[in-house]
């Protein structure tokens, strides 16, 4: 359905491969990629004849991450998949590890089927984290924003959802946040120090989102060495990503700068911190050709706009091979 039918060769020979190593009662599995290697860990009390299904699901959401750029942004990736005693949805809960090696933990529904894991956002968004360090508490808000804003226009790209449902999720996103804003006098970086004793979680991730959908747009139009969002996090995983020092996310709007070549990462990012509403995304939209009528979005078929929108959404030509084995 999704034309990811070269990842799979090889890969049902090797899964019914009549050995499997069982750690700590988890089955491990290896994913190779293009510049990384994704360790799997499956918890037993998913059913064995699923975890094939698991394999695809996370397989199909890392080459979905890569299209970002074309490349993974780590060589060593650790995976951990458990059953799900609580929650609504295939995937009701997941979390980004940051210790070495990084990687994320994911809780699914054990019967869970493989077009209702690959149509849920959170694989997408977990890996997106992986693209920059943790910032901190204090900055949350700028690793949810970037996950949050990539997740459904890398699934766009790889043809998951269609470009109109993307934005329609962006824009009912934004939607949400503005209205987790609308009765607080708290800034963006009050809200996001105290996120979870405020349970100010829709309000943080999409004011995020819209931080860099609006740094983007900004990148695309104007006279800047980078030209996207996806091309300063690549050359930064290419320089500074794996630097043993902590970040924040001060530092790293300030290094964005230097890749970029000039000043736009930053000078948004102390804006948007001191918001008490919810920034505004209106001029990035009508940029793209992006109207909205009767909540719904509305695409311009104007071609210079449509152009743009497609920078964002258009798959990357790079060659992606993976295969997965039990071992």
């Amino acid at each position: 359905m999704y034309k990811f039918a070269h990842i799979w060769i090889g890969l049902f020979v090797l899964m019914s491969a009549v050995m499997s190593k069982i750690t700590h009662a988890q089955s491990y599995f290896e994913l190779a990629h293009p510049n990384t290697r994704i360790e799997l860990y499956i918890d037993e009390k998913i059913p064995k004849d699923n975890h094939s299904t698991v394999v695809q699901w996370l397989s199909q959401a890392i080459e979905t991450t890569a299209s970002l750029y074309g490349e993974f942004p780590l060589s060593i990736t650790q995976v951990n998949v458990s059953a799900a005693n609580r929650g609504d949805g295939p995937v009701p809960w997941a979390q980004v590890i940051r210790h070495h090696p990084e990687g994320v933990r994911f809780y699914i529904q054990p019967q869970a089927t493989l077009s209702e894991l690959n149509n849920d956002w959170t694989a997408v968004h977990e890996f997106s984290h992986l693209y920059i360090p943790f910032p901190g508490d204090n900055d949350i808000w700028f690793s949810e924003g970037l996950a949050s804003y990539l997740q459904y226009l890398l699934m766009a790209k790889n043809d998951i959802i269609s470009e109109q449902t993307a934005w329609q999720r962006l824009y009912e996103g934004f939607q949400r946040g503005q209205a987790a804003s609308a009765y607080t006098q708290q800034t963006l970086s009050s809200s996001s120090k105290r996120m979870h004793k405020l349970g100010s979680y829709m309000r943080v991730y999409w004011s995020g989102a819209v931080y860099f959908l609006n740094v983007d747009v900004k990148l695309m139009t104007g006279n800047y060495k980078l030209k996207s969002v996806a091309e300063v996090l690549q050359k930064f995983n290419q320089c500074c990503r794996h630097h043993p020092n902590s970040w924040t996310g001060e530092q790293l709007a300030k290094t964005f700068d230097q890749l970029a070549g000039d000043s736009v990462f930053y000078p948004t990012f102390k804006a948007v911190t001191k918001l008490t509403q919810f920034p505004d995304f209106n001029e990035s939209f009508s940029a793209l050709g992006i109207s909205i009528r009767n909540g719904k979005v509305v695409l311009s078929n104007d071609k210079h706009k449509r152009a743009k929108r497609l920078q964002l959404v258009r798959k990357v030509s790079k060659e992606q091979n993976m295969t997965g084995k039990a071992l």
